[in-house]
């Protein structure tokens, strides 16, 4: 990068109106840039470029820009430029203090703060490779907790080191980024069907879509007791939505997990982000790691994502919530679910234990049941899914009229001792898809 790309940023910024010149110029971080002459701007533009200056963090005050409308091209090629001349010269950072001249590399990780400080996060809990960010960047792009940064930092001796510019923000550039809390949204009913089988075989996930649908924005709870058939339904979920809904970003949270738990689903290859704390931790640890998932699901649908969040270890969160004078941990994380007309955050959580008192109180919040019967599994029944305690509130506007037939003609035989679990159970094992099943129930 040399002295005629400057000349080509300032060219560009001279054909600009003074209207134009001030908005690119509020994005790159210009002083007061509502009171500056086109050549002060331009020449102040030029000086952040090649890091002579540092950037203003971004004003609250005063009036809003008439326009969000500008050359956001320009802008991230000042950007790009600052970045190539703070990682070949020890000179000013991006966001304040003198860098000391040591090698810069491509960074990303999840905004979160901590004792010292915001830093960028790989995962939930803070580690000597956190990368430290300076409190300006957060006031002049707006940044959130939970928001994924991709930037450049300095390379710390130990691991880490410091954010020096910022490329993209929940993979929007810092120009396109618009957010909607999710509170200003109306909420609505799920009416968007998530396939949430892939194969014949993933049978516990072909039950509970027989019996319990999941569109966008489910609050679903996974309970009964039986925590490996909970995995085995999360995996298959996971699986399914990555290679049916590519529009969808899928999410897993693995609350004070074991270790062994943890690496089926590294090696299971489902194609989600994973998350996890282990049950060594300290309860403060798992708590704040739950928040930290729960908060960098928000930020990307605030963002226009439709985001599927699946957790496992619900009873586990709020025992550590408990203990810490936090309760209420576990139906917050639930409670987090929207379903709106714009996006969609979908959460589909397990309990992993038998906990009556904490079913009962998340059952208020969840609209989506599916009970893995921990007495089923011990009998030998595979899937364990007791169909009579696992049910969608609305799933009328997910399945159609032959679906909801079946699916009610099932639990009529078991209620009137026609029909065994274990026999309910072998008609998705024995079968390749739930077609089979509706025309079968449907014809006769």
């Amino acid at each position: 990068m040399d002295s005629g790309i400057i000349a080509d940023i300032r060219l560009r910024a001279q054909k600009k109106t003074i209207y134009e010149l001030r908005q690119i110029a509020r994005a790159v971080g210009v002083s007061r840039p509502a009171d500056g002459k086109k050549e002060r701007l331009i020449d102040e533009m030029i000086s952040i470029a090649t890091c002579k200056t540092d950037p203003a963090p971004r004003s609250l005050r005063g009036a809003p820009p008439k326009s969000s409308e500008y050359d956001k091209k320009l802008v991230a090629d000042i950007e790009e430029c600052r970045a190539h001349y703070s990682s070949i010269k020890g000179v000013r950072s991006d966001e304040g203090g003198v860098s000391d001249g040591s090698a810069r590399k491509q960074c990303s990780g999840v905004l979160s703060r901590s004792g010292k400080g915001y830093v960028l996060q790989a995962g939930c809990l803070c580690s000597a490779s956190d990368i430290a960010v300076h409190d300006s960047f957060v006031n002049r792009y707006g940044l959130k907790e939970g928001d994924r940064v991709c930037g450049m930092q300095t390379c710390g001796a130990e691991g880490g080191g410091a954010l020096v510019s910022l490329k993209t923000i929940n993979g929007f550039l810092p120009g396109d980024l618009k957010r909607t809390p999710l509170t200003d949204l109306t909420a609505v009913y799920p009416e968007t069907r998530l396939k949430i089988f892939a194969r014949a075989e993933d049978a516990e996930a072909r039950m509970v879509d027989f019996f319990a649908p999941v569109g966008r924005g489910q609050r679903g709870l996974i309970s009964g007791g039986c925590t490996a058939a909970e995995i085995n339904l999360l995996k298959q979920i996971a699986l399914a939505i990555c290679l049916n809904e590519r529009d969808l970003q899928v999410v897993i949270c693995l609350i004070a997990e074991s270790p062994e738990a943890v690496n089926s689903f590294r090696i299971a290859d489902l194609g989600a982000e994973i998350f996890y704390t282990y049950f060594s931790e300290g309860n403060g640890n798992v708590v704040s790691g739950a928040e930290f998932v729960i908060n960098y699901c928000k930020r990307q649908a605030e963002c226009g994502k439709n985001v599927v969040l699946l957790a496992d270890g619900l009873a586990r969160l709020e025992r550590a919530a408990a203990a810490v004078g936090a309760p209420g941990a576990a139906k917050r994380f639930l409670s987090s679910a929207v379903c709106t007309d714009e996006v969609s955050l979908t959460v589909l959580a397990a309990l992993s234990a038998e906990d009556g008192e904490l079913e009962r109180d998340l059952s208020e919040v969840a609209n989506m049941r599916a009970y893995m019967s921990l007495n089923f599994a011990l009998q030998g029944i595979n899937p364990p899914l007791d169909v009579l305690k696992t049910f969608t509130t609305g799933a009328e506007a997910l399945q159609t009229r032959n679906e909801l037939f079946a699916a009610a003609a099932l639990r009529k035989r078991i209620i009137r001792g026609k029909a065994e679990p274990e026999e309910i159970a072998a008609l998705f094992t024995g079968t390749a898809n739930n077609g089979q099943i509706i025309r079968e129930l449907t014809d006769g």
